[in-house]
């Protein structure tokens, strides 16, 4: 419980926070311009597979409009094309960050997702996690925190701006590279 006068109690990280060697935080608008993107991207293709699944549905119903019955073929391929769309629609960016660190959205601007430690390729389990870590944050606390804004107690909605980005539990870090590392 004592300390040696002429301490502070505090001593500086071992390890310089921040990306790896080479590599550096990706800027807030182009994180934005891609998450919008990748957003149009995913909106398209759930718009295209509900008309598909509106049309299977209705070429099983038959009956009086009083009385409608649908085919149990219709119903199932229904909830088929519903179960395809949801898991394509959760998949698509982990499975990107997986296969190469960027989604189409973030390859327009030279980003990808890396481990903030050596800037390599994130694990499947930090894909996932920042995947959850990206939906919470903007179900629960109504700010990108994906964008590096975290809430500061006792502010409100006012926050400040951090050097991390996504979830830190993923210690992983969106940075921009240059060409030749977008090329690979």
């Amino acid at each position: 419980m004592s300390e040696s006068r002429g301490t502070t109690g505090w001593e500086a990280p071992s390890e310089p926070a921040g990306p790896g060697p080479g590599v550096q935080f990706a800027p807030y608008g182009d994180r934005l311009v891609a998450y919008i993107l990748d957003g149009i991207i995913i909106g398209v293709f759930v718009i295209v597979a509900t008309v598909i699944a509106a049309i299977v549905l209705g070429t099983g119903l038959s009956g009086t409009r009083e009385n409608p019955t649908v085919s149990p073929a219709a119903a199932g391929g229904f909830v088929a094309i519903i179960v395809v769309v949801i898991v394509i629609a959760t998949a698509y960016f982990p499975w990107f960050w997986l296969r190469g660190g960027a989604t189409p959205g973030m390859k327009r601007f030279r980003l990808r997702v890396v481990r903030d430690s050596d800037g390599g390729r994130i694990t499947g389990g930090a894909a996932v996690l920042r995947f959850i870590g990206m939906w919470v944050s903007s179900a629960v606390s109504r700010q990108e925190t994906w964008a590096g804004h975290k809430p500061v107690p006792g502010l409100g909605r006012r926050s400040v701006k951090t050097r991390g980005a996504g979830p830190s539990a993923t210690r992983g870090a969106l940075v921009k590279r240059g060409r030749e590392a977008c090329d690979e």
